[in-house]
């Protein structure tokens, strides 16, 4: 009964983060563009969910607010891989269990 009671503790303190898993599903819509649709990686913590194209390439990160989870902000690479600054997406709200949309961005991550 203890150790998920200390795994649950340590999870929403962000003491554990989940490994990117492969084999998952991803929809990042960019100001109108569609610039990822399908097989994708996912990394999902406590306060982070981060979609990727297999292998690099384009990645898009929502932070999840601290006090309100159905709220946070999204960058993006911009697709240009490792090294590139992120852009800033701006604020998002949670759309249905998988997603997340603000004005200019559409992010879904649907996974195993």
């Amino acid at each position: 009964m203890r150790a998920p009671l200390l795994i649950s503790v340590a999870l929403a303190a962000g003491t554990l983060t989940a490994p990117a898993h492969a084999g998952s599903s991803c929809l990042l819509d960019v100001g109108g563009q569609r610039i990822m649709s399908g097989a994708c990686e996912t990394k999902v913590g406590p306060r982070e969910i981060m979609i990727r194209q297999p292998g690099g390439g384009e990645a898009a990160t929502v932070r999840v607010d601290a006090i309100n989870s159905s709220r946070g902000f999204a960058v993006w690479n911009g697709g240009g891989g490792a090294g590139r600054e992120d852009e800033w997406l701006g604020p998002v709200e949670r759309d249905g269990d998988f997603c997340w949309r603000g004005s200019r961005v559409r992010l879904c991550a649907w996974g195993p």
